[in-house]
Formats: structure tokens, sequence, C-alpha cells
């Protein structure tokens, strides 16, 4: 196992992440009386989830990022249709006053997690096919913007306002890394925040939320109640925790023990410990995700790693947030550790993307900054003369996010280049010889081949 391979550190953090949150869905549900459920109910759920999600990351893994992209669109239209769904009804299941569930008898997912992914895809591709017209707002940003709007609009139909401001800032991200302008993306957000400001007071819930996170302590019982228990459980942890299967908060008190607020339970029965090393793993994930982001060539490989990268750590910075009293209430899971299995299955179906786009880079693998290029020994072909070892090269730093290094010309292909270019070059001024002399003026044109020329060429090459 090369462990300096991007997919495999990759895969080692997630399982981590994983093991994680398969310890503390167990444990919050060992009891009866989590959530209402029977004793152990929740483990063997998790578990039997946990197999089609591996089982998409090893595909995803294989067939690697580029060949997706004839899955975008028609990925899209299947996102859009589902969320449609839901709000029929009989077959969209509606719990705790949202119909964010599809019911199609085995099982049930939510549509919401599956069009993550989906967008994604759409957005990489129409990004990178329109790259050379973002500067043009109606030609570059609008369709796909217009695409993004479309999309929140159904999510707030459920109501799923978390979801649809989670998509809207991995757009905006992956708007800005494709090169659409500054001006464009801040006349986007002066649209958008006081809709969502307005969206926000007009709900009752809603605007109970940011109240209460105002200052939750003011009505502890009824609107700050979820935060102020969660405060109560991450407090009662200490620095080591009161012990794996020992909180008292996730009985009857927290609601959403084993969802959105099981980082509480975690805080609570592993400590501060425990909480820096889940933190310390979400960043270990997203700094691979970027590293990825800056080796992959490809220009859709690279805009879809990014909105991976950037969807799962901004979802866990979000729930943490929450968590913590940082941010206002939201129905957002923390990734890969939350018990439900759309979540689980589409994260690690995400995870598979990203490893297969760094897959591919490290099949293919530009030099690092400072690596020295080994090029094999060029014969003199012309002279006869013996084959001289070039000087080893230094490759300059490769764009970040713009457009990719050109991939390195060795041996044999770099010959047939110069030979290549060189007969074209003579060509042309053989057809121009007769009332051109600038065609006389060009090292090696008037010579068969160009000979000169390309002897010229290589020199400078492997200098």
């Amino acid at each position: 196992m090369n462990l300096k391979r991007l997919d495999i550190q990759l895969f080692l953090v997630t399982s981590a992440l994983v093991a994680v949150g398969l310890l503390m869905v167990g444990s919050v549900g060992q009891l009866p009386g989590a959530d209402g459920g029977p004793a152990g109910s929740y483990l063997p759920g998790q578990l039997w989830k946990l197999l089609p999600g591996v089982a998409l990351l090893l595909v995803f893994w294989r067939v690697g990022a580029a060949r997706l992209v004839k899955l975008a669109k028609p990925a899209l239209i299947v996102g859009f249709l589902l969320l449609l769904l839901t709000l029929f009804q009989g077959v969209g299941t509606e719990s705790s006053g949202a119909r964010r569930w599809l019911s199609l008898g085995l099982f049930s997912f939510q549509p919401a997690e599956v069009l993550k992914l989906f967008l994604l895809l759409y957005l990489a591709d129409t990004l990178s096919r329109r790259r050379n017209r973002l500067e043009s707002f109606k030609r570059g940003m609008l369709p796909p913007l217009l695409v993004v709007g479309a999309a929140c609009g159904l999510l707030l139909l459920q109501p799923d306002l978390s979801t649809a401001l989670l998509l809207f800032v991995t757009a905006l991200a992956m708007f800005w890394i494709a090169g659409v302008p500054g001006r464009h993306l801040a006349v986007s957000l002066a649209v958008i925040v006081p809709v969502v400001i307005l969206l926000v007071y007009l709900e009752p819930y809603r605007w109970a939320r940011i109240t209460a996170f105002l200052d939750p302590w003011r009505d502890a019982q009824a609107g700050g109640y979820q935060i102020v228990q969660s405060l109560l459980a991450i407090g009662s942890g200490g620095l080591t925790g009161v012990g794996l299967g020992a909180s008292q908060q996730k009985l009857f008190y927290l609601p959403e023990a084993h969802t959105d607020f099981i980082f509480s339970i975690l805080g609570e029965e592993l400590g501060l410990l425990g909480t820096l090393g889940v933190l310390a793993l979400f960043v270990a994930l997203v700094v691979i995700g970027l590293r990825i982001v800056r080796r992959v060539r490809d220009p859709f490989s690279r805009l879809l790693a990014l909105g991976v990268t950037v969807w799962l750590g901004v979802q866990a910075l979000i729930n943490i947030g929450v968590v913590t009293g940082l941010l206002p209430t939201t129905g957002l899971p923390l990734p890969f550790i939350s018990y439900g299995g759309t979540s689980l299955v589409s994260g690690l179906a995400a995870v598979g993307i990203l490893a297969g786009a760094a897959r591919e880079t490290a099949e293919s693998r530009p030099a690092e900054v400072g690596e020295p290029l080994e090029r094999p020994a060029v014969r003199r072909a012309e002279s006869g003369g013996e084959s001289r070892e070039p000087k080893k090269l230094r490759r300059s730093p490769a764009r970040t996010f713009g457009r990719p290094a050109p991939r390195p010309v060795t041996g044999s292909a770099y010959l047939a280049r110069s030979h290549t270019a060189a007969s074209r070059d003579w060509r042309v001024s053989r057809r121009s010889r007769s009332g051109s002399a600038a065609s006389h003026s060009h090292k090696g044109f008037s010579r068969p081949f160009g000979e000169v020329y390309a002897r010229a060429d290589r020199r400078r090459r492997w200098r």
C-alpha cells in the first residue's frame, strides 16, 4: 500500500470517520428510549446501508471521475423527478412537517441527498464546457445558475432551506474556481441574501430558531431546548468523556441524538479529545480533497472534485457549528457519522468520485515542483555519434486552478513531434518559396525535413 497516493489517504480518513460513526450509532441505539426505537435497532440498519455505499465507492474509484461526464444531464433530470415525486401524496413521506422522504415499498430515501451529487455532476460538466464564455453573465453563468435556483426552489417546497443553502454555497465555490468574474458573484449574492432573510422571517419556526440561537437560555424549555441540551452534553464530557455508552443526554433529553446532534453525544462520551480527533479527520479530508483538485488536469474532474470537497467540508462545518451553538439549528447530518442511509451512501459515492480523480492523477502524475524529470538518452541521428544523457530538467509550477499543465513529452514521442513539425514547416516553405524571401529566413526550412531546425529545437528543449 502506497501511503503517498492521495486516494489511499482518502480511503484511510473516510474509513476512520465511518468507523467512528458506527461506534457512535451503536452507542446511541443500545438502550431503549433513544428516539423511541428498540434497543440495538440502529447499528444493524446502518451496517446494511453501508454495503451499497462501499460498493458505489469502489465502482466510482475504478471508473474515474472523467468518465462520468456522460451521466451529468441524465442524472440531473432523474434528481429533479425524484424531488418532484416527494410532493405527491402517497409517494412522498411526511416527517416532522416536511415531505423530504420518498417511499418505494422495501426502502425509503431522501432525494435531496441524491440531488447534491447529481447537481455537482451537472455543474462540473456545464462550467467546464462554458469556461470560454464565463466572462458573459448571460451566456456563461446564468444558465447553470437558473438550474441551481430551480433545485433550491424544489427543496424549499419540502421545505428544506438548509440543504438549499448548502447547494447554493457549493455552486458559488464552483463558479468562482471555474473563472466566473467576481462582479457576477457579487450580484448573485446581493439578490440571494435578501431573499433568504425574507424566507426566514416569513416562516415562524425559522424565525424562532434565529431567536433561540441568539439567546438559547432565555427559553430553555421551548425554542432553545435542543441547543441547551446539546451544550450540556458537550460540557458534561470534559477532557476525556464519561465513557463510551455512558451518555445521559441520549436517553430522553436530547432530540435527534442519533442523527443531527450525534456530535453532542460524541463530545459527552469521548470528551474534548474525541471531538478534536473527529475535527482533525474532517480537516484532513478537506486538505486531501484540495490537493487532489490541485493535481487534476481535466477541467471536468477538477470542478467535480472541488464540488465534492466543498460539499462535505461545509456540511460538516455547519453541523458542528449548530451542535456547539455557533450557528442556528438546521437539519443537516454530520457526514459519515450521523445515522441515515441516504446520507451515508451519497457521501461514500462522493468520496469514490474524489478517489477516482486522485487515481487518474496518480497514474498520469505530472512532476512536482522541483522534481527532476528523467529523460532517456537521445541519439544524434544526423551525425551517428554516441548517445548523450541530457541534463535533468526542473518543471515550473503548474497553475493551481487554471488550464491543465501540458503532458511531459519524452523520448520517441518528442522526436516524432519535432520531425512532424519540421516536415510541415518545410512543405509550407516549398509552396511559398517562389515569391517569398521571408520563407528562406527561417532556419532549416530549405533543407529536407528541416534537419537543422529539428536539431536546434532539441537543444532548446533539453536546456
